[in-house]
């Protein structure tokens, strides 16, 4: 009597092996594509959200939000006044060195955050209101917790900090924000600022009304003082993090609290690529070393950064876009026109 087997013969088998892998191959490209839209998506309402936090702030008090607060300065960095980075970190008597983003914590739905802080004392004298996680502060496609053994040569206000990171930084214009050293964030007075500037009457520091943004130390921008249109300048910006250990200009900063590198960024670098604007808006290319530089645009999306723009609606920039355009998205009065690439 024969018995009939039912089943795969070996080459039905791995026929249908080859055919699943090839299903595979092509199916798991689409579906990280939408993982990653998902996640891009996220990251645009993060920054929708954090714009809907300064304008309500800007409601309410008639200003943006300050890019940090300082009450401390150095006056012996060339080429000029500098707040005091050590103001946030270390043991200081009425000390602040806090960002924007302190400020707007009652408008993000971080009430109570907000009441926990006490303003008589700086970043680190508030450690634990500091140093918890808002995920609203995280690109999904980065991140979504401070990891110190992911990014371990990031400057953080304390070292043993496990939480408080941040990827979002406010605009503070188009040229140069901060001593490379020093980490401080300039003040520069007029006078110093005429000290810098080359024949044509520019100066590269962010100090000259023409790299101005929103956001600077002790600063106080009102909606009507952005000259060149809300909708045509940057607000907050996905920012440079890198878990790069040298040199000074490429180590990173983390911390949503800490007013600074941390949470402040310059149009003057193009995003990721690290190339600058020399005199008379020439392009640049980078000189020595590995592009890049604490204070530039990045993200982990592939080819573009996510904005928002001053009027509260954010978007996609691509890696691609001119540098002057670039910088003039960056300043609030460069008296250009920006017309955004589709």
């Amino acid at each position: 009597m024969n018995v009939q087997r039912e089943g795969f013969s070996l080459v039905e088998f791995v026929i249908a092996l080859a055919v699943l892998a090839i299903v595979a191959a092509i199916a798991l490209p689409a579906v990280n594509r939408a993982r990653e839209a998902a996640r891009q998506t996220t990251c645009l309402d993060n920054l929708r959200r954090l714009g809907a936090g300064v304008h309500t702030y800007q409601t309410t008090h008639k200003v943006f939000p300050p890019g940090q607060l300082n009450s401390k300065f150095l006056t012996n960095v060339a080429p000029g006044f500098c707040a005091d980075p050590a103001e946030a970190i270390k043991p200081t008597p009425g000390g602040q060195g806090t960002s924007w983003i302190v400020q707007v914590l009652p408008h993000i739905e971080q009430a109570a955050l907000h009441k926990s802080w006490n303003f008589k004392q700086n970043v680190l004298g508030n450690a634990q209101a500091a140093s918890v996680e808002i995920a609203g502060l995280y690109c999904p496609s980065r991140r979504t917790n401070l990891s110190p053994t992911v990014y371990g040569n990031v400057q953080r206000v304390a070292a043993d900090w496990t939480g408080g990171g941040n990827d979002y930084a406010g605009c503070a214009g188009s040229g140069i924000v901060f001593d490379d050293k020093t980490r401080a964030t300039y003040v520069l007075s007029p006078e110093q600022v005429a000290a810098t500037a080359g024949g044509d009457g520019w100066s590269p520091y962010n100090q000259d009304p023409l790299n101005a943004g929103i956001f600077g130390v002790n600063s106080r921008i009102r909606l009507e003082d952005i000259g060149d249109g809300a909708s045509q300048t940057m607000l907050i910006c996905e920012r440079r993090l890198t878990d790069s250990a040298g040199p000074e200009s490429q180590i990173s900063s983390d911390g949503w609290a800490w007013g600074g590198p941390a949470t402040l960024m310059s149009c003057r670098l193009l995003p990721h690529t690290g190339v600058v604007f020399s005199r008379g808006l020439v392009p640049a290319p980078p000189t020595g070393g590995e592009p890049g530089h604490f204070d530039e645009a990045d993200s982990s999306h592939p080819g573009i950064v996510n904005v928002c723009l001053a009027d509260g609606s954010a978007r996609a920039v691509s890696f691609n876009i001119s540098l002057s355009t670039w910088r003039e998205l960056g300043s609030a009065n460069g008296g250009v026109p920006v017309r955004l690439p589709d």
